[in-house]
């Protein structure tokens, strides 16, 4: 089955998207459910009309776990889980319920802590159903004895087709495994299509294809910071990092459309572009990667190095204050909006965990171009609330070239040749990144 873009499914999901009347087909049936804080750990038990078929992951920034249940409709048993949650609970703070598709109801709990999760599979005794028990925590929640039966062994996940990822496979794209499932559910009503004809592959090397779900080319956006009346940082000798970046960001520009690549710029002079407006390019050119481009400042002189920023919440106190300088409070694009509230959080939980994973994926293959030539600050990429990487569904990186506030580095950076150094590099990395990433 030819598979469409990430974008297109999101678009069929938003206008195809119908909450089936209790899915009177369902092959099992949700009872009831309920969450039980015990001291330090938690157990939930789900119950069901027949033993429950599941997968499970496990996502972080924030920490979440996600249940999905095949083949057993979401009724009012099942929406009432969330309400039995207690405000002391030490691990699940909220949960919510949603299609992941026709056939699968997907549970997330948002969690207050790292756990790993145990999973016990108990079978029906007096007037109980099969249920499915989790416990979260690091100590044993003793469980009621069934009379005259000994305790059943732990269950685990059951393993998923062999034409499927394992849903512990964080690195996947649960996005497109969502999506696909209504492209699949649509064609399956339709007669079945004649074989394909065997394409043979091309004499040449191919140009860059980024998401090799589509023939579109990757579309690359660069932002050089600041810009007109905002010239950001000064270096010793008068040098602004408006000129900086924007030199460097149009040399990358070039280096890119070598390699076959659309480039959008945010812009191409020295003109100010807001940030909210700088984020909108690369959701109106429908990006496939985002990339700031920036100098930094200390008032250390001796500060010097390349650093690589994704958005999150700063991971250091360095972190932080550089995102302070660089930008002030605003909303994240790229939010679903499919008409019900749970499944728009579902979706964004797994957009926002996809493209975080891209991003710093990205961000590694940056710094590891950069290490071959120059300094690193920090030699690994860090997290910040940078509002220009506020693109919940593009991969998006700040890049901060090196200090102007230290002379050698100012002087660096003032040479076309180290410009032209970092452009290659990044375009490098695009390069290597659309050959790495799964998308």
């Amino acid at each position: 089955m030819a598979k469409i873009s990430r974008r297109a499914l999101l678009a069929l999901l938003a206008n195809t998207y119908i909450v089936r009347n209790a899915w009177a087909a369902a092959a099992n049936s949700f009872l009831s459910g309920k969450i039980t804080p015990s001291g330090k750990n938690t157990r939930i038990t789900l119950e069901s009309a027949q033993r429950l078929k599941y997968t499970y992951f496990l996502l972080d920034k924030p920490n979440r776990l996600v249940i999905d249940m095949a083949d057993i409709a979401n009724n009012n048993a099942l929406a009432a889980l969330p309400k039995s949650i207690k405000t002391n609970d030490p691990y699940i703070s909220s949960a919510r319920i949603g299609q992941k598709n026709a056939t699968t109801t997907r549970i997330v709990f948002d969690l207050k802590q790292t756990t790993v999760p145990k999973f016990i599979a108990l079978p029906p005794s007096g007037s109980l159903k099969h249920r499915l028990q989790i416990d979260l925590g690091n100590e044993a929640i003793a469980a009621p004895p069934s009379p005259g039966k000994t305790p059943p062994p732990k269950a685990s996940a059951p393993r998923p087709p062999a034409n499927e990822a394992p849903a512990s496979a964080i690195g996947d794209d649960p996005l497109m495994d969502l999506l696909n499932s209504r492209q699949q559910q649509a064609q399956s009503a339709q007669p079945p299509a004649t074989p394909p004809q065997t394409v043979q592959p091309p004499a040449t090397e191919p140009q860059p294809s980024g998401n090799p779900k589509t023939n579109r080319k990757p579309v690359i956006v660069l932002d050089a910071g600041h810009g007109g009346k905002d010239p950001g940082t000064t270096g010793t000798t008068g040098i602004h990092e408006k000129s900086v970046v924007l030199a460097t960001a149009l040399e990358t520009k070039r280096q890119l459309q070598a390699k076959g690549y659309t480039v959008h710029m945010t812009r191409s002079g020295d003109n100010f572009i807001k940030l909210a407006e700088r984020r909108a390019v690369a959701q109106r050119t429908k990006a496939d990667l985002f990339i700031s481009i920036h100098a930094n400042a200390s008032a250390s002189p001796a500060s010097q190095g390349v650093d690589v920023y994704v958005w999150g919440k700063a991971n250091s106190e360095q972190a932080r204050q550089i995102a302070l300088a660089e930008n002030a409070a605003d909303k994240i694009d790229g939010l679903p909006d499919v008409g019900n509230k749970n499944v728009n959080a579902i979706i964004s939980d797994m957009m926002q965990a996809q493209t975080s994973t891209d991003s710093a994926k990205f961000g590694k293959l940056l710094l590891a171009q950069f290490g071959k030539f120059t300094k690193l600050r920090k030699g690994s990429v860090e997290t910040a609330d940078f509002v220009v990487l506020r693109s919940i569904n593009v991969p998006s990186v700040l890049i901060e070239l090196g200090f102007l506030s230290n002379a050698d580095e100012e002087k660096q950076l003032s040479n076309s040749n180290q410009r032209r150094r970092f452009a290659i590099a990044i375009a490098d990395a695009v390069q290597q990144y659309w050959k790495t990433a799964a998308r």
